[in-house]
């Protein structure tokens, strides 16, 4: 086998890409980013800075209670204890932290 046998342009005659990082300790050089590089660095933004509550068995409780309470009723519907959460989220959503 003589040469090179691959389909395509041989590496040798490809142009250089002028947008390629360089060469290291010249101008233009871009160090490479590792993978690790994404995940150590620290999110930036309203939603890096703002957790979620998390939702407790008191405060399913308080919003059993409340659906009872509401709806006056000893065994509330599936979806008025839905609504009762959702409701519960809503108020622990709106307490600045």
């Amino acid at each position: 086998m003589k040469g090179y046998s691959y389909p395509g342009k041989s590496p040798v005659k490809q142009k250089v890409d002028p947008d390629a990082p360089g060469t290291k300790g010249k101008p233009g050089y871009e160090p490479g980013v590792k993978s690790t590089d994404y995940l150590t660095k620290t999110p930036v933004g309203p939603v890096a800075t703002k957790k979620r509550p998390m939702i407790t068995s008191e405060d399913e409780e308080q919003a059993y209670e409340n659906a009872q309470n509401d709806y006056d009723t000893d065994n509330p519907t599936k979806a008025q204890l839905a609504q009762a959460m959702k409701d519960l989220k809503k108020s622990k959503d709106d307490i600045p932290r």
